[in-house]
């Protein structure tokens, strides 16, 4: 009995150390890729590729963007300006590519981003943007690059701003659906679709204050940028002047029209590629996880900024 529960004792502890063995190995062989992957990507001089596919939030991790997706799987405006300063000092960022034919997030993010664009043209390195078509929130942000390209089939979407309210007050009350709603005062728009049937003069007002306020600033960034006249903007955007690719160059809202693998070649020459080298893009999140930002200065006081949203 003794001899039997020697060898099971002994077995037992020789599974536990061909484990253990076998964990410590694997660990440090994963740690060694790790290190690895980093150094080597890192140290291939990168293009940073901005495609802005999900929405925004204004600090990562703190909104799910859709179902399905876990907290910290979008970074946040404040990171990304971030990321874009420390671009700017990189030496292995030699520039910025900006593939956005539409955007999930709204005005005044893009402005933020638009900004940060510009600091980093600061650097001396450049910037260029390419895109199969540009909605008008798309464009607004190209339109900061050094250089705007365009496919030959695409178009430009350049109009204004609009916008649609919906009324139900008519429909519920058909289905003998009625509210009793509180409000004060005139420029009380919220409840306004379930006590109206149309805006109301003040709401109408308003709301053509916000709109041309939003397409007064586009057109001002927008004007600086490319270099148009405000009143040719103006007409550009009455006449939907950059519905085809054609009217777009004619018009300077592009600088070429050009097809993705020609883009690419003007971009190898660029970064002094060979024809045949492959181009090494990075994603924000790629970079997010390359880099090593810190806070700079020294901080005796602090405060705190809460993201509501």
């Amino acid at each position: 009995m003794k001899e039997f529960l020697r060898s099971m004792l002994g077995s037992c502890l020789g599974v536990l150390v061909a484990i253990l063995l076998i964990v410590i190995v694997l660990f440090g062989v994963g740690a060694a890729m790790s290190a690895g992957g980093k150094s080597n990507k890192t140290a291939e001089k990168g293009v940073l590729k901005l495609t802005l596919n999900d929405a925004i939030p204004e600090k990562t991790d703190n909104v799910e963007t859709s179902f399905g997706d876990t907290p910290g799987s979008t970074l946040g405006l404040r990171h990304i300006v971030r990321l874009l300063e420390n671009a700017a000092k990189d030496d292995n960022i030699k520039g910025v590519v900006i593939q956005v034919s539409s955007v999930q997030t709204g005005q005044a993010t893009l402005l933020q981003l638009r900004n940060a664009i510009a600091s980093f043209k600061e650097s001396g390195k450049f910037v260029y943007a390419y895109a199969d078509s540009y909605s008008q929130s798309a464009y607004f942000l190209a339109s900061v690059a050094d250089s705007v390209f365009l496919n030959p089939n695409g178009d430009v979407g350049l109009q204004g701003y609009g916008m649609v309210t919906p009324f139900f007050k008519g429909s519920l009350e058909k289905l003998g659906v009625d509210f009793d709603i509180f409000y004060a005062g005139d420029f009380k728009s919220a409840t306004e679709p379930l006590r109206r049937t149309e805006m109301s003069p003040e709401n109408r007002l308003q709301s053509k204050v916000f709109l041309n306020d939003m397409v007064g600033l586009m057109k001002t960034e927008v004007s600086k940028s490319r270099k148009i006249p405000l009143f040719e903007l103006d007409r550009i955007m009455s006449e939907l002047d950059g519905r085809d690719a054609k009217r777009a160059l004619q018009n300077k809202l592009v600088d070429e029209t050009i097809y993705w693998d020609e883009f690419e070649a003007r971009l190898r020459k660029k970064v002094k590629l060979d024809d045949e080298e492959k181009i090494n893009y990075l994603s924000l999140d790629d970079y997010n996880l390359l880099s090593e930002m810190t806070e700079e200065g020294k901080y005796t006081q602090k405060f705190a900024v809460l993201y509501a949203e």
